[in-house]
């Protein structure tokens, strides 16, 4: 508790950043080497081929910056619940009036590939005209987003309800 309002930090790094940094440093490395075979050999045609290619790696490489340096911070007061992420931007600042906020609860996303599979968790909130909307996500461990869900609750006095869709308790 900050001032007498709850504030919850949570860094970006994790292991995903780590697989990350190593597929930046492939991908931007072959980008590099791309464009020095393209305009030493005057080839504008091949550098222009690669445009789609170097915007993917802009966006991933500020990703990857991200994921080393931001931090997302819930601040939650007896009128707001504020979300931002600092240093970086990376999306808008989210003001919540506490007062519509009827329950909070943890869901599971499931993201699947080809040949991979992974789980992240949202803390997600009900308003009491039934809108459904995300306060937080992307986050690794069900245990770090049910934290979160409980501590905004006992602060703003939301006693826990179930919610169709939402994880099991642990």
């Amino acid at each position: 508790y900050d001032h007498g309002a709850l504030v919850i930090t949570r860094r970006w790094f994790g292991p995903q950043v780590l697989f990350l940094t190593f597929f930046c440093v492939f991908w931007d490395g072959f980008l590099v080497v791309w464009y020095s075979i393209a305009i030493s050999q005057g080839q504008w045609l091949m550098g222009a081929f690669a445009l789609l290619h170097t915007l993917v790696g802009i966006g991933l490489t500020y990703y990857l910056v991200c994921g080393y340096l931001n931090r997302t911070i819930i601040e939650v007061k007896r009128g707001t619940v504020d979300i931002r992420h600092v240093p970086l931007p990376v999306s808008k600042d989210v003001q919540i009036v506490s007062t519509e906020i009827a329950q909070l609860y943890t869901k599971r996303k499931i993201h699947r590939g080809e040949d991979s599979y992974s789980e992240t968790y949202e803390v997600r909130m009900k308003t009491y005209d039934q809108k459904d909307r995300t306060l937080i996500d992307g986050l690794s461990a069900q245990d770090h987003a049910l934290f979160v869900e409980q501590q905004i609750e006992r602060y703003l006095g939301i006693a826990d309800a179930p919610v169709g869709g939402e994880v099991e308790r642990l």
